[in-house]
């Protein structure tokens, strides 16, 4: 799926989402896939930790680069 995002990104034009699916991507593996909150990797009923909180900002700050790559390149083709 990653990699058809980013060749979305690249016929598109839209280079300001590619960084954005790599930190999104950071995320989504360090927490198994799909399951991204559902299955964490300290797993056994841990409590959270600092690094699960920022794993999460980096797949959050990832999904806000891919919408403003996209955001910025139909800006671009509309004017």
């Amino acid at each position: 799926m990653l990699l058809a995002a980013a060749l979305f990104f690249v016929i598109l034009q839209a280079w300001w989402s590619l960084p954005g699916l790599v930190l999104y991507g950071i995320m989504h593996f360090q927490y198994g896939g799909s399951g991204t909150f559902q299955r964490p990797p300290r797993g056994e009923g841990k409590e959270a930790t600092v690094a699960d909180a920022a794993f999460v900002v980096l797949g959050i700050l990832g999904l806000v680069l891919m919408i403003a790559g996209i955001a910025k390149r139909m800006a671009e083709v509309i004017q």
